[in-house]
């Protein structure tokens, strides 16, 4: 047990958002259940410190987070998160699935392999200088699992993603026909005129890194280091030495087998403020009449074209629901105005930046459709809101969530066919589809009761949120691991 009098526990995680969120809100919950009565550490990158409550001690990294180290290669931000992106930005299709893998790995690790080393055995240094008591650590930081599993370490993993992130090697051969293969943009279940092809493109990945130069000389140089077997991640049983906790809850998911260790929490999301509360101006626009919200992820960037063709597609909405506006957060590469939108800005805010979480403002009520690029983060605060929503696919590991949305029959893909670009008629379908040409259009009525419904499933009515549950696991382990160090 640590020297400390008190219980310590430290989490450990990657520094961008949709990965370190998730923890926060467990800290967060954590703190507000037991007090000081815990001593709480994280353990990121740098660029996270800026984040980190003042009562929880942070750890620093050598290293950089992906942005960050994007950022490094090309001297520049702007140029670091276009580069980033523009990694795992692919259209569906065949093809582009059958690489979705060999594309991720640059940007999960950019780093070269000393350099992840480096970052392993530091983190194996402040494992050590801590000696928690229990470890929290995100899936993906593959160089902290490392550590923490040469260590002898008890820790529990947490994803802010699904049972098909987390457990995908678990479901049997069903994987091959049942899933659709990632980026393929095929349905769920895959058509059995695709069944061939999802095959092809779910088993390529594992004859393609026999042979992926870039990461066998990292797996070698892990292995020389003490680190052995593939990366963590990348191994079959992700439960091999610990339990995991996704956001992924069954009732309201696609169809999965749920491995034992595989803990569904529901969504793990942070407790925001409420709209009225962080901004009255806000709260009062919003709720002067049914609004739809539409924020596109914090990294993602909006380009002039793309911009005009979303803009065009409100415009088709707006002019057929009088009773309906917009407030849009739109991050743009470059100074420019929006085609058409100066005869609608009564009716459509347009803001660089908002104030209150979006979570927030799905919370009034008055959201009658949120739009957003399908990041595990939005996507599951549509979920827990009971807000219909529309999937404007950005990167590879989105187009998943926008299969699950059409599966479910909460929502629609908005850019299905143009994905990772836009197409105006595709948006308008999916907006007058989910939102309605009239205020009582059965398909739109059908939507926003299925959403209503997974509301009520993921919830429990009410009475279960998410982030509490994996407190609570937490803490369970937290107990455990106290019981035999004192055994």
């Amino acid at each position: 047990m640590s020297s400390d009098k008190r219980p310590s526990l430290l989490f450990l995680t990657s520094p961008e958002h949709g990965q370190a969120n998730c923890q926060f809100a467990v800290i967060t919950c954590l703190r507000e259940h037991y007090g000081d009565d815990i001593d709480i550490h994280l353990c990121s990158y740098p660029e996270l410190e800026n984040r980190t409550l003042p009562s929880v001690t942070f750890h620093s990294v050598k290293g950089e987070g992906i942005v960050k180290y994007f950022e490094k290669i090309t001297g520049s931000p702007k140029a670091g998160l276009q580069e980033a992106f523009k990694t795992i930005s692919s259209p569906t299709g065949f093809l582009p699935a059958c690489m979705a893998y060999p594309r991720l790995l640059p940007l999960l690790h950019p780093e070269s392999p000393e350099e992840y080393v480096a970052s392993a055995n530091d983190v194996a240094k402040i494992l050590a200088d801590v000696n928690p008591d229990f470890i929290v650590c995100d899936d993906l930081f593959d160089q902290a699992r490392d550590a923490i599993i040469n260590s002898g370490r008890k820790f529990i993993l947490i994803s802010p993603n699904t049972i098909k992130e987390v457990a995908g090697k678990n479901q049997g051969l069903g994987r091959l026909w049942k899933w659709p293969a990632l980026v393929s943009g095929y349905a769920y279940p895959v058509p059995w005129h695709l069944i061939p092809l999802n095959i092809v493109a779910t088993i390529f990945p594992l004859f393609y890194f026999r042979r992926y130069e870039r990461f066998l000389t990292l797996i070698r140089t892990r292995n020389a280091a003490g680190y052995p077997d593939l990366l963590p991640k990348w191994q079959a049983n992700q439960t091999k030495y610990s339990k995991i906790m996704c956001m992924s809850t069954p009732e309201a998911e696609i169809p999965a087998v749920y491995p034992p260790g595989v803990i569904c929490c529901g969504p793990i999301l942070q407790h925001s403020k409420p709209l009225q509360e962080v901004n009255e101006k806000m709260y009062e626009w919003v709720m002067a009449k049914p609004t739809v919200l539409i924020v596109l992820g914090s990294h993602f960037v909006t380009s002039e074209e793309y911009a005009n063709k979303v803009m065009a597609a409100l415009n088709v909405l707006l002019d057929a629901r009088p009773d309906i506006q917009v407030l849009w957060k739109v991050r743009k590469d470059c100074e420019f105005e929006i085609a058409g939108w100066k005869e609608k800005e009564d009716r459509v805010k347009v803001v660089q930046w908002l104030e209150a979480d979006p979570i927030a403002i799905l919370e009034t009520g008055n959201i009658v459709c949120f739009v957003n690029h399908g990041g595990s983060n939005s996507y599951h605060e549509a979920l827990q809101t009971g807000t219909p929503q529309i999937i404007l696919a950005a990167w590879v590991d989105c187009y998943d969530f926008a299969t699950r949305l059409e599966y479910l029959g909460n929502g629609a893909w908005g850019n299905k066919g143009s994905a990772p670009g836009c197409d105006t008629k595709t948006l308008t379908k999916a907006l007058l589809k989910v939102i309605g040409a009239t205020p009582d259009a059965a398909e739109a009525t059908k939507i926003w009761e299925r959403a209503a419904e997974l509301k009520e499933i993921v919830t429990d009515g009410g009475r279960r949120i998410g982030r509490e549950v994996a407190a609570g696991y937490v803490w369970e382990g937290l107990q455990e691991a106290l019981r035999t160090y004192h055994d």
